[in-house]
Formats: structure tokens, C-alpha cells, sequence
């Protein structure tokens, strides 16, 4: 029987309790727990919208369940609900406070309106992010809720008589409305936002800003409980503009947030980096997700800190190490930390670093530093490359000069005792290997094979030049004997290697004149030169 049908239409974005309270003062002049006494509706179906109490409602007045259930948010499992199709836990809506405009309210005290001179209680303010009145642009009124009736959110009994409304309205603070809390309300009214908020519950959407935003605005170790509604207001907005771009934008600001972690010039793992944002994620004792900032976060946290393998990282345990600092490279090869840290500035693996001083704040991607700790490890100065390659000592130098065979730091000067001067074993080996490449094996040389020593003192070129020619293809004939042999392993034609450079050298090298006087030295140093082994 819709024996109310009409007589007090349900308000766009009214709750379903302010609804009540008006049907009950207009039909009956009684307040909303009398007229529900009166009608046998319990207060509990209509705070909690039961399907019972909307049924009820929606046959008293003729209006359908589902248009009712748009006043409240329903109960879907424990602390878990639902409104206007979005998902979300109990926190992110305020039945423990009262919220409200003062503005409004005044507003609907006036006998044309739409509610006829009643109160209106409006369904978004009841929740977190909405915190600011859309249509006077001042902070809304929210204080606890002291008693079980105010839960209820009967404007009447909960906010102030009109005089009490005016003082609130002239001292309240005005300021725009938060983008955080636009994209709220419209995502509510069907709206669609950017996709990676878009892809999560609203209220995982709407934390992850806050609280992102409260560690760039306040510090990473920043007390929730301390912040005002005015606080959280303006981390949303913050935090906002980092979400709203996706994954992008967040990495942006973990990164700016590192980068002032380290400005500090200490060490930290996460925690001490990203605070309560970590905190938040990592020790949250619900079971309650957190949503996908956790998965950006915990990538973030592996491609930019050191953290070792086996470690429980946001919930998940860490299989492999992405990063190392310069502590746990060196804990992990046993190489002295600042020669290490030495050779990685002047590797370029740590750009940012200091080549004086270990900063253990910094981090550096792991697979390149444990290349570099292998070659470290296996470098030998370059007076113990003659016996490694089984050349002479000129030769080696040449080699060394040259950069076929490259010092870890990319340092000159032989005599040093540094390790970024030194020459690793294995960058010897390559050498071996990229040398012997374009040759074909034997067991006895072809007739006229020389090995390049040899062959450089039979045509008269330079070592070097001869080991280029081999490197690039030049020659049609190189033979391979065994790598036991190691330099000496590799056999030419010094004819053939003579015409080719004689070739080269007409098609633009210097004739020994013309070196000799550009170099400002005779042409029998020139000759000198070329002579050597």
C-alpha cells in the first residue's frame, strides 16, 4: 500500500535517513524514530538499509527499491558495501561522524525549496574525501558522532539551530574543491576517470591519494592522527596529481621522494625512505588489500634500492636481487668498498656517486656491478700481461695504448698499483676470442704464416696495425694454432698484410715524411716506430 505516495518526494543525492526524518515531520509531525515506532520499522533496516527497509520505504511511497537504495549504501559483507554500483570497506564511510555544509542547510530552511523548509541530509557527505561543499566552496562541518541516535544523521538533531548555522557559515574556511574529491563524487554518478584509478575500489583509489600526498606534503614519517580534515584535503589533491597519471606518475613521485631521502646523504632500506607509505602496505594487520600502489610501490622499491634476496617486500617474498648499494657487492665478492665504490663512479655504473666517498644510500643495477666484481677480482696489472698473452712487454703496452684491451676505469698511465688501472683476466680473454675469430683452425701453419709478431717484423707494420687488420677482416688468409699459444696463436702472410696497408695507407694514410712533420720528430723515429714489435 503506497499510502505516502507524493507527499514528500525523495531529494537527487538525499539519504535515505534524511528522507525519513522529512516524511516523518510532514505526514506526521512526529520525529523519525516515532514515525518508524509507528510504522514498525526497525531504526536498524533503515541505518543500514536492509533490503527489508527499503522494501518497506519503497511500498509506503511508491517509489522503486532502487531509486531508495541510491539514498544509502548497502551492506554486502562484513565492514564491505555498495552505493551507486562502487564497491568499498567501511572506513571510507562515516557513520561514526556527523558531517554537513551549514550553508546548506540555511539554504534549505527556506519554505520554496525543494524540501519544502526541511533539513536535507545529502549522501555524499557521508563520505572520507568529501570534504568540501561543491556548491559554496567552504569546508563542510564534521565532527564524531557522540551517540548511537546520531548515526542517524537527522539534520535537525545534529547540527545547530539556524543562529548556530550562520556563526559556522562566517567562520568557515573557503577553498576550492579537491580534484580528489571531484573525481569521488563523479565516479559515484557513473563517470569515467583515469583508467588506473578507475581499475581499483573507489576507496583504495581515494587512500592511495591521501596518503601518497600526505608523505609528499608532511615527510615520510609524518603521524596520520595528526593531520586535520584541511590536512588530508590537501593531500588528496597532491597525491591526485600523481595517481591520476597511473603508474607514471606515481614512480614520479616515489622518486622525488627517494631523491629527498637522499639528499639527507644516510642510510635506509624502504621504510625509512617511504615511512608510513610502506608502513601502510607492509604491516596492515586487516587482510584488507591495499590495491595496486602496492605492486608499484614494491617494483619501484626493487629498481631503485638494494634489497636482498629472501626478504618479505610488501608482502611478497624477494626471488632475486635487482639492485645492489656498494655495502652488500662488496659483503657479497669480498673487494675493499672503496675501491669498489671507486670503480663504479668511474664506470659510469654509478653516475651519481662520489669516488671518494661510499654514500650507502645509493644503489646501482645489480647484474652490471657483479660484472664489474668479476672483472675486479681477476685483474692483473699490465705488467703481467706478457705472460698471460705470451707477448713481450712492448707489445702489451701497444695493446694497452691502444684500447683494444681496455683498463677497468678506463685510466692511463702503467706504472699505478690502482685495480681501475689494472687489466681483467676475462677482458684478456675476450680480446683472445675476438682476435682468433676470423681465422680457421690448423695443426701446422700454411706456407709463409708468421705469427703477427713475426709477421710485423717481416713487413716492417706496427703490431698493432697488423692486430686491427685481423680484428676488421682485412686479410683473406689467418690461421689458428692452439689457444695454448694464446697471442702468438694467431698466424698471417706479412705480404698479404704488407699490401694491404700499403693500400690503405695510399688511399689516406701519411707517407713517413709527412708524419714525421706533422709529429714535429725525424723520419727515422717514424721509421723507428713502424719497425717496433
Amino acid at each position: 500500500m503506497t499510502w505516502l505516495a507524493g507527499g514528500t518526494p525523495m531529494l537527487f543525492g538525499e539519504t535515505m535517513m534524511s528522507w525519513v526524518a522529512r516524511i516523518a515531520r510532514d505526514e506526521t509531525d512526529l520525529g523519525p524514530f516515532e514515525f518508524l515506532n509507528l510504522v514498525g520499522v526497525g531504526r536498524k533496516e533503515i541505518l543500514d538499509a536492509t533490503d527489508e527497509g527499503i522494501e518497506r520505504l519503497a511500498g509506503m511511497t511508491g517509489v522503486p527499491g532502487p531509486r531508495v537504495a541510491e539514498g544509502a549504501y548497502i551492506r554486502i559483507g562484513e565492514r564491505f558495501y555498495r552505493h551507486r554500483g562502487q564497491r568499498f570497506h567501511a572506513e571510507f564511510a562515516g557513520r561514526d561522524r556527523i558531517t554537513y555544509c551549514p550553508a546548506c542547510l540555511l539554504d534549505d530552511a527556506k519554505p520554496a525549496g525543494p524540501s519544502r523548509g526541511r533539513r536535507v541530509g545529502r549522501v555524499n557527505w557521508l563520505f572520507d574525501p568529501v570534504r568540501t561543499c561543491r556548491v559554496h566552496g567552504i569546508a563542510l562541518i564534521r565532527t564524531p558522532a557522540k551517540a548511537y541516535a546520531d548515526r542517524f544523521q537527522d539534520m535537525d538533531q545534529v547540527a545547530p539551530d539556524d543562529d548556530g548555522l550562520r556563526v559556522l557559515v562566517a567562520n568557515a574556511a573557503h577553498r576550492t574543491v579537491s580534484p580528489l574529491q571531484i573525481y569521488v563524487e563523479n565516479r559515484f554518478d557513473g563517470c569515467v576517470g583515469p583508467e588506473w584509478l578507475d581499475g581499483q575500489q573507489i576507496d583504495q583509489a581515494s587512500r592511495a591519494s591521501e596518503i601518497l600526498g600526505a608523505i609528499i606534503l608532511h615527510g615520510s614519517h609524518v603521524d596520520f592522527p595528526d593531520l586535520s580534515d584541511d590536512d588530508w584535503d590537501r593531500a588528496g589533491a597532491v597525491g591526485f596529481a600523481f595517481t591520476s597519471r597511473g603508474e607514471e606518475g606515481i614512480r614520479e613521485a616515489l622518486d622525488g621522494i627517494l631523491r629527498r631521502f637522499q639528499e639527507k646523504g644516510i642510510k635506509g632500506g624502504p621504510q625509512a625512505v617511504y615511512g608510513r607509505l610502506f608502513q601502510w602496505i607492509q604491516f596492515q594487520r586487516s587482510g584488507k588489500s591495499r590495491g595496486p600502489i602496492r605492486e608499484v610501490l614494491r617494483q619501484f622499491i626493487l629498481d631503485n634500492l638494494a634489497i636482498d634476496p629472501g626478504t618479505s617486500l610488501l608482502g611478497e617474498i624477494v626471488e632475486r636481487r635487482s639492485r645492489h648499494s656498494v655495502d652488500s657487492l662488496a659483503k657479497q665478492t669480498g673487494l675493499n668498498r672503496k675501491t669498489l665504490n671507486r670503480a663504479l663512479v668511474m664506470t659510469g655504473i654509478l653516475p651519481e656517486g662520489d669516488p671518494n666517498r661510499v654514500g650507502g644510500f645509493l644503489s646501482f643495477d645489480a647484474g652490471a656491478g657483479e660484472c664489474l666484481a668479476k672483472r675486479l677480482k681477476g685483474a692483473i696489472p699490465v705488467t703481467k700481461i706478457p705472460a698471460y698473452l705470451k707477448c713481450n712487454r712492448m707489445q702489451a703496452q701497444a695493446l694497452a695504448r691502444s684500447g683494444l684491451i681496455g683498463r677497468i676505469g678506463g685510466v692511463a698511465g702503467f706504472r699505478s698499483k690502482n685495480a681501475l688501472t689494472m687489466i681483467s683476466t676475462s677482458d684478456l680473454d675476450g680480446f683472445l676470442a675476438g682476435f682468433r675469430a676470423n681465422g680457421v683452425a690448423v695443426t701446422t701453419a700454411g706456407h709463409g704464416m708468421r705469427d703477427v709478431i713475426e709477421a710485423a717484423t717481416i713487413s716492417r707494420w706496427p703490431v698493432i696495425d697488423i692486430v686491427r687488420l685481423v680484428f676488421d677482416g682485412g686479410l683473406s688468409r689467418i690461421e689458428l694454432l692452439s689457444e695454448d699459444l694464446r697471442f702468438r696463436s694467431v698466424l698471417v702472410d706479412p705480404e698479404e698484410v704488407r699490401s694491404v696497408l700499403q693500400s690503405r695507407q695510399a688511399r689516406g694514410r701519411l707517407s713517413v715524411p709527412e708524419a714525421a712533420a706533422r709529429l714535429g720528430i725525424p723520419t727515422s723515429g717514424i721509421r723507428a716506430l713502424m719497425s717496433e714489435p
